[in-house]
């Protein structure tokens, strides 16, 4: 449940983008990896935007995961999490998955915006800081879209979208502020803080005002 509640920046910005520009929200693997065989076989896992699902569907926790090419994190929203397992496609994952185990990855340069753990209803947004968790290894960006959640007038344009871009290189993720400033009413994010996700661990960095733009480093 906490899962849930922390992915609704990143679910609603994905709605958006399914709205707007007909951008497809949830992926079987052979439409998000299209060059590779192996994934056309791949039934039973599928692309949650930038997220690779991939459910434990027996009752002997007996996990089979396939991951295509690239660099992979074990997704790490746990609120304790200081570790991600990393793997390197394409391979095959086999083994029996644990009980506190969240059966999902995301590649080297995802952008993960997030609210704060222990939300229990949208009523309660913000909660606090925004969080953007970034996996490195590679350039990457996201489209956080935030409305007044109620009306419709995200219709006609009245939004507020923050470009998150993270350069690798540098280490640097930037942002931008375009639309409506005031579209995401009270449950818009004011602050906005970095966790970068790396082989050696995880790093966090202050909170920022979102504004209309800025840097972390």
């Amino acid at each position: 449940l906490d899962l849930r509640y922390r992915l609704i920046p990143y679910h609603y910005s994905l709605a958006h983008a399914l709205f707007s520009t007909a951008s497809l929200w949830i992926r079987p693997l052979v439409v998000a990896f299209p060059e590779d065989e192996a994934a056309a076989a791949v039934a039973s896992q599928w692309m949650d935007g930038h997220i690779l699902v991939a459910p434990v569907l027996g009752s002997d926790a007996q996990r089979r995961v396939y991951l295509p090419s690239g660099t992979w994190y074990s997704l790490a929203v746990a609120p304790l999490s200081n570790t991600s397992q990393i793997y390197t496609g394409p391979t095959m994952l086999n083994g029996t998955a644990g009980l506190d185990e969240i059966p999902a990855f995301v590649r080297a340069g995802t952008v993960l915006p997030l609210a704060p753990a222990g939300l229990q209803h949208v009523g309660q947004l913000p909660g606090g800081h925004l969080e953007v968790q970034v996996y490195a290894g590679a350039d990457g960006s996201f489209d956080l879209v935030e409305d007044d959640g109620d009306s419709l007038a995200y219709r006609s344009g009245e939004v507020r979208k923050t470009s998150f871009a993270w350069d690798d290189s540098s280490k640097t993720l930037s942002w931008s502020v375009t639309g409506t400033a005031g579209a995401g009413g009270e449950r818009a994010f004011r602050k906005v803080c970095m966790r970068v996700i790396t082989e050696h661990g995880h790093i966090e960095s202050f909170a920022l005002p979102l504004g209309k733009g800025g840097r972390l480093t």
